[in-house]
């Protein structure tokens, strides 16, 4: 008799324990939907990331301009975790390898087309955003009248020097200013100015990011008859 209620009791134990994991696998399953959206549709691309076993960038497109989302994807064991990074226009993904190091540069943009480009880090297995920069211009619209040639300005990362923790960051390109053919009128979209770009960046211990150092505008080519835009 007792043994009947012992094995019974057994029974019930191993039975709630199973309908837990279950609840536990559909709400993780459920999650998991949450953050991903893919369908059939859906243009989908793995990023395997340099020196990295346990992390991935998985991009999704859901056929939409407006929808094109970026994730860090770590994985450990049965454990899956998902971290949106973006989700706007993907302009480009680069990585820059140095040592022992992988930063990994993400440029994007509104439908607008202004953006910017972010620098990644690997931390700890999490992904870490050390810079942000508004380098991203590629359409002309009543608020600015400058975009920047090839739509982005250039990031480089610079070698290490000796009692350096991090590289410095520069961030190099050519800016379109764009006037009109008479002073103080919207008439026509000219090219009024190409300027160089030059802006960089060093890592700041106190602040534990990168830090904008030295920000240089240099004249390239000014064109005649052509006057800038005053809004």
């Amino acid at each position: 008799m007792n043994n009947t209620k012992y094995i019974k009791k057994i029974i019930f134990i191993c039975m709630l324990v199973f309908i837990i994991f279950v609840l536990l696998f559909s709400f993780w399953i459920l999650y998991q939907s949450r953050q991903i959206n893919i369908t059939a549709d859906s243009i989908v691309a793995f990023y395997n990331i340099p020196n990295e076993k346990k992390n991935i960038l998985l991009y999704v497109n859901n056929n939409d301009y407006n929808d094109e989302n970026l994730y860090f994807v770590s994985r450990e064991g049965l454990k899956v975790d998902f971290d949106k990074i973006i989700d706007e226009h993907i302009i480009e993904i680069k990585f820059h390898k140095q040592e022992e190091m992988v930063y990994i540069e993400v440029a994007h943009a509104t439908s607008q087309g202004n953006g910017y480009i972010d620098l990644y880090e690997i931390q700890n297995n999490e992904l870490v955003l050390l810079l942000s920069d508004r380098a991203v211009d590629s359409n002309l619209d009543f608020t600015t009248e400058t975009v920047y040639e090839s739509g982005k300005l250039s990031l480089y990362i610079e070698r290490l020097k000796e009692a350096q923790k991090m590289p410095d960051v520069t961030l190099r390109g050519t800016e379109l200013i764009y006037g009109s053919s008479s002073p103080s009128t919207l008439d026509d979209e000219l090219l009024y100015q190409r300027n160089k770009i030059e802006r960089r960046y060093q890592w700041d211990d106190s602040e534990n990011k990168y830090v904008l150092i030295s920000d240089r505008k240099e004249l390239l080519q000014q064109m005649p008859n052509v006057y800038p835009i005053q809004w």
